[in-house]
């Protein structure tokens, strides 16, 4: 060969060579030991040193973390970023995060060549990533953003760069990947203002953030009522034919972040999409045979790989030590400062986008733009990576809301195995105890949805294309009533509808009325409707319970007669009672509030079996603890047992034994009694009624927790026995009362009715301020003598007869009242069912100055400033004159508002007739009483020669209400009043009070009296449609 020929073949051989080296992949360098290989797992952040000039993380990140979980902050990681290098074995590849590391080079060169080149649609895909394209992708869910690039390629983390200098590196990274692929690839020119690099340093890109502004306020106003309009508008600018399809891009990239700030609006979200991705015309982008790719096809790649991406950032991103850290955040920096920490790194911001996202994926699949596939392998993830021996409750969360959106479109025929496998490990989770309830209820309500309700597995048809045929508004409301947690909303408005319209009567510590079982079938039927709505309705269906029968007969399951559903009496249980019946009485019987005991539906037990029940290491701790009120009507076996159960917990307690609960000593009362003196830290309210004795009396006097009383008294309650009350320093509202039919029969008069020693008695119950006593004159003495009461705002006073004069003491007792209460604002004393008192009664007590002279008793009465409404109705006083002096002391009153006087003679003798004030004297009450608004007082109307108004006198009083009395005893005797003294008494009453409503409302219609004072009201409605007219008149001259 000639020597020129073989130096031009070496030559092509060399050529080819190099051609060859330069197509086929350089040939790796030996590996070296990777610094993660000899890594070892941190247990305990606290005890790990760092070398000289190395700063430690901030040690508030990890106050709560847990082994193996650990939080860093920034300048903690970038200490180590010269040394840290090498990519660790387990992470994920960049480029499925959109995270693909640019060349170097790019950074460094003056001017980008504008070749034209082309790639296939994959290698598109893989380049235009979230944040190689400038677009983040929405929150990081705990994981740090690579924002930067240094000059060896690496990754890393900085605060010095825009988002405009990172997108002009990802762009760099783009182009020079794509030439790299060594593909023709045709495009259109670089965009303006794309970044470029001079001198070594990046070029700010100049696009303006105006695009997103216009985009997020697209978003914003789309509804389902603007829907087409505004999708169309959306469309539209993500319809450009872009060489990066950056509209399209930033429309995505902007949406995704908003189905995860506003989870309400995720399924006109996910309606948006699809709409895109069936009117998205072709791109800018050209495929492998330099065709423009298809616009939707685009949008559903991306869109597939960005939520894919998201998922497993945030999937990752939520440890166990979620709430724990916000906890940990919040207390270490309070409430203000808290709100002012980063949200991207709020474990709570971060778990609470992650579910939004999950919403927004099951949305996505209902309109068919995620398959199957990607939904089974983010199930597996909630579940399979969820430690069975610690399972993650935000994980759990997550999967519950996954499939209850989208569980029956899965539950195919040819899921059905791997859908069964699902729920056989969410039946697992569910049963552990470590687990908080909530988790629990949702794990349960989950398999049994798939048990109740009809899926695609039960029914066989087809998923179609495009999601679930119902409309939008049908699975709103689908996914409404299956929430747990908006269900207890809803329903805890629908209490009120039972206590008013279906007949449960409750006041205060009285015991509930059951006046019909309309309220319980009613829902007990919602209870059907699906397992939220049942957790719903066991909460009101088992709030206030009168009744043990279901509890100890079905839950419990008893022994019954051979062949029957009918319990044996009393209950046993022969069968024993396993840890799941137990399980199951906690469900409902944690719903109870108020327990209601009584003997027709407690059911007998045997005492054997009852000390079985108290002992079984298998039942709750508590039987019932969310009781809080209890009401006692049986001393039977079952009741004590659950009332001594539950006594250390209860708020309010009534003991009111039945007949049949007669016991000598009352030893049940006592002991219980005794046993909630000793327990009972909380109890506030107790009605004792029946039984009562000096010992119960006495332990009850001992619960010094207790703001509200409620005691039964009795004939034989001495002095000393209410003395006691006054060990009760909380107490607020006391109220005693005694048995109309035993005071009825009591012939004892007061032994002592000295007063002194009442009033100067030292206060010990200074928080006193509502007394009502209900009980004859005798007791109703002992009560003001015994309790040493100064804080009174509010005495209500209820006499009852008796069979002797002891209503001559009224006087007394209610000026000890008096003196020791001078903060006093209401008083009402009513005297009901009295008859004629006996003469011979009060025969000996009229010679006697402490029952006839009213001076002390009216001096205490005036001295109460503050008073503003006081009631004394049918009381009886042995001075004749007490109405005329009563309305001496008025003025004294100034504040009063209501007055009501209105007794009655003492007995029938004529010597007993009490003395009637004219009519006139109302002028005094006019002048000296301004703020009176009601007012019931007898007068004598057949004076009507002292009804003088003084000359030039102008009223302009407030009274509304005004009711006369015109007599006493003889009701058949009738009092005709003329023509024109009824027109004389109303100009008299409307000169006095201008603003009088009515002067009726006393009495009943069709009376005498009801007729003689609705003329008279008549009148005096004329009489000021008069007044009106004038004045109107003469405004109308002066104008």
């Amino acid at each position: 060969m000639e020597p020129e020929k073989e130096e031009g073949c070496k030559r092509l051989d060399k050529d080819d060579q190099q051609k060859q080296e330069a197509e086929e992949p350089a040939t790796a360098e030996p590996a070296r030991e990777s610094p993660y290989s000899t890594a070892q797992y941190i247990e305990d952040i606290h005890t790990v040193k760092y070398p000289e000039g190395v700063k430690g993380p901030e040690p508030q990140l990890n106050e709560n973390s847990t082994a193996r979980h650990f939080r860093y902050d920034r300048h903690f990681l970038l200490q180590f970023s010269g040394f840290c290098k090498d990519k660790p074995p387990k992470m994920v590849r960049l480029e499925a995060l959109g995270l693909e590391p640019p060349d170097p080079m790019r950074l460094t060169r003056t001017h980008a060549p504008r070749s034209y080149q082309r790639t296939s649609l994959p290698a598109i895909l893989a380049q235009h990533s979230p944040v190689a394209l400038g677009i983040g992708g929405g929150p990081t869910f705990g994981l740090a953003t690579p924002t930067n690039v240094d000059g060896t390629g690496n990754i890393g983390i900085s605060s010095n760069l825009t988002s405009d200098e990172r997108f002009a590196m990802a762009s760099a990274s783009n182009q020079r990947s794509a030439h790299a692929s060594g593909t023709p690839f045709v495009a259109g020119p670089p965009t303006q203002g794309t970044g470029q690099t001079q001198g070594g340093q990046i070029r700010k890109r100049t696009r303006s953030k105006r695009g997103d502004v216009q985009v997020k306020a697209l978003l914003d106003e789309l509804t389902l009522g603007n829907f087409d309009s505004a999708s169309d508008k959306l469309i539209a600018r993500a319809n450009k034919s872009e060489p990066d399809a950056r509209s399209m891009i930033q429309v995505i990239r902007l949406l995704l972040e908003k189905a995860m700030d506003e989870p309400a609006k995720s399924e006109i979200y996910a309606r948006l999409c699809s709409k895109m991705y069936k009117r998205l015309g072709p791109n800018g982008i050209r495929n492998a045979e330099g065709k423009r790719t298809d616009g939707g096809q685009l949008f559903r790649e991306y869109l597939l790989q960005r939520c894919r991406a998201s998922f497993d950032q945030g999937h990752a991103g939520m440890g166990p030590g979620t709430a724990n850290a916000v906890a940990s955040t919040t207390s270490e920096h309070g409430t203000e400062n808290a709100s002012k920490l980063d949200p991207h790194r709020d474990p709570a911001v971060q778990g609470a986008k992650f579910q939004n996202l999950v919403n927004f994926m099951s949305e996505l699949f209902r309109v068919g733009l995620l398959t199957e596939s990607i939904i089974h392998e983010s199930v597996k993830k909630c579940l399979g990576q969820c430690d069975l021996e610690n399972p993650e409750e935000e994980k759990l969360e997550s999967l519950c809301i996954l499939l209850t959106n989208v569980g029956a479109l899965l539950d195919t025929p040819k899921a059905r195995l791997q859908m069964d496998d699902y729920f056989s490990q969410i039946r697992e989770v569910a049963h552990r105890l470590d687990l908080s309830p909530r988790m629990q209820f949702m794990l349960q309500d989950l398999a049994e949805l798939r048990e109740n309700e009809p899926s695609t597995a039960h029914t066989g048809e087809a998923i179609p294309e495009n999601g679930p045929s119902t409309s939008p508004q049908t699975r709103a409301e689908v996914r409404v009533l299956n929430s747990p947690e908006l269900t207890a909303m809803i329903f805890s408005f629908l209490p009120e509808r039972p206590n008013s319209d279906v007949g449960i009567g409750v006041v205060s510590d009285r015991i509930p009325t059951f006046e019909g079982q309309k309220w319980r079938s009613f829902f007990a039927n919602l209870a059907t409707v699906n397992w939220a709505f049942f957790h719903a309705s066991i909460a009101i269906l088992w709030e206030t319970m009168d009744t043990l029968e279901p509890l100890f007969e079905l839950i419990l399951p008893c022994d019954t007669i051979q062949d029957s559903t009918t319990p044996l009496v009393p209950l046993t249980y022969w069968a024993t009672i396993s840890s799941e019946d137990w399980k199951r009485f906690e469900t409902y019987s944690s719903r109870t509030k108020t327990l209601v005991l009584n003997r027709k539906t407690s059911p007998e037990v045997d005492l054997s079996w009852l000390f079985y029940i108290a002992n079984s290491n298998k039942r709750p701790t508590q039987l019932f603890p969310a009781v809080k009120n209890l009401f006692l009507t049986s001393n039977d076996t079952l009741s004590l047992f659950i009332a001594f159960h539950v006594a250390p917990q209860l708020d309010i307690l009534c003991i009111n034994l039945d007949e049949e609960s007669h016991e000598p000593d009352n030893d049940s009362t006592v002991a219980l009694a005794c046993s909630v003196a000793e327990n009972a830290g909380k109890l506030t309210s107790f009605r004792l009624v029946h039984p009562t004795s000096s010992r119960i009396t006495m332990d009850v006097a001992r619960i010094s927790s207790l703001t509200s009383l409620y005691l039964r008294i009795h004939n034989g309650t001495s002095s000393e026995d209410l003395a006691c009350l006054n060990e009760l320093t909380s107490l607020q509202v006391l109220r005693i009362h005694q048995r109309a039919t035993e005071s009825a029969l009591s012939a004892a008069f007061p032994e002592a009715v000295g007063t002194a020693d009442a009033i100067a008695q030292a206060s010990e119950m200074e928080k006193v301020t509502d007394l009502s006593v209900r009980a004859n004159c005798t007791k109703q003495f002992q009560v003001a003598t015994q309790l040493s009461l100064n804080s009174l705002r509010s005495l209500e006073l209820e006499v009852l007869p008796d069979m002797t004069g002891s209503m001559a003491v009224l006087p007394l007792f209610l000026m000890i009242h008096f003196r020791r209460n001078p903060g006093l604002t209401s008083l009402d004393v009513t005297c009901s069912n009295f008859k004629i008192i006996k003469a011979e009664w009060v025969e000996n007590l009229r010679g006697d100055s402490r029952y006839t002279m009213m001076e002390p008793f009216l001096n205490a009465l005036s001295s109460l400033r503050h008073l503003t409404a006081l009631s004394i109705d049918e009381a009886s006083f042995l001075a004749v004159d007490i109405i005329v002096q009563m309305l001496q002391i008025l003025p004294k009153l100034p504040q009063l508002q209501v007055f009501r006087f209105t007794p009655r003679p003492m007995t029938k003798l004529e010597a007993d007739d009490l003395l009637m004030p004219p009519i006139g004297a109302l002028e005094e009450v006019s002048l000296h009483n301004p703020n009176l608004r009601e007012l019931a007082i007898p007068l004598d109307i057949n004076t009507l020669d002292s009804i003088v108004i003084s000359h030039g006198y102008l009223s302009n009083h407030g009274l509304k209400k005004l009711a006369i009395y015109t007599f006493f005893w003889d009701d058949d005797e009738e009092i005709e009043i003329a023509t024109d003294d009824g027109l004389r008494v109303a100009r008299y009453l409307d000169r006095l009070f201008p603003s009088l409503e009515t002067l009726t409302e006393e009495w009943e219609m069709d009376t005498w009296e009801w007729r003689t004072w609705s003329a008279i009201e008549r009148m005096l409605s004329f009489c000021q449609e008069i007044r009106a007219q004038a004045l109107n008149d003469v405004r109308l001259m002066g104008s």
